[in-house]
């Protein structure tokens, strides 16, 4: 087969792969998680290891930063929208860049420490929001990993759903 076409189309499986378990944690906590994977695929397509890691790190950057733009596009909406102001939306764009960089790393933890890990960071976040005169339950950022059921304030609209 040919390397151009096996290496991206293993990449954008290996991103898609990643995004399932939270495309917003940072390379380097990921990174230690990603190495056995990339190492595998350098030797099963005899590919150099470190051109596989600076292609999925690259690639990583590039799906980021259209996230964090449509996150800062919905954002707007609601300012416009009279949902926010302009300084709640400074302020919440600031916290969600500082959450997306502080993310508790639980890998390798038991699931009821993830939980418990994970419960605590989103307390923090609504807290933090309440503190901050941000009603979380009028935004609907589900898309950008606050799922609708794990987060009270980001319930938006769900068919059926009862809350």
């Amino acid at each position: 087969m040919n390397k151009k076409i096996i290496v991206p189309t293993l990449t954008l499986a290996l991103i898609g792969g990643l995004g399932i378990f939270g495309a917003n944690r940072t390379y380097a906590q990921n990174n230690a998680n990603l190495s056995p994977m990339i190492e595998k695929l350098a030797e099963k397509f005899n590919l150099n290891k470190d051109e596989v890691t600076n292609f999925v790190q690259e690639q990583r950057q590039v799906f980021q930063q259209e996230h964090n733009t449509q996150l800062e596009e919905k954002i707007n909406s609601y300012v416009a929208d009279g949902k926010l102001t302009e300084e709640q939306k400074n302020a919440l764009l600031e916290k969600l860049s500082e959450r997306q960089n502080n993310r508790p790393n639980t890998y390798g933890m038991l699931r009821e420490e993830k939980q418990k890990a994970m419960e605590q960071y989103r307390t923090e976040f609504e807290n933090w929001a309440k503190d901050n005169g941000i009603d979380l339950s009028i935004l609907d950022l589900g898309k950008f990993g606050f799922g609708h059921e794990r987060i009270k304030g980001f319930r938006g609209s769900m068919p059926n759903d009862n809350n």
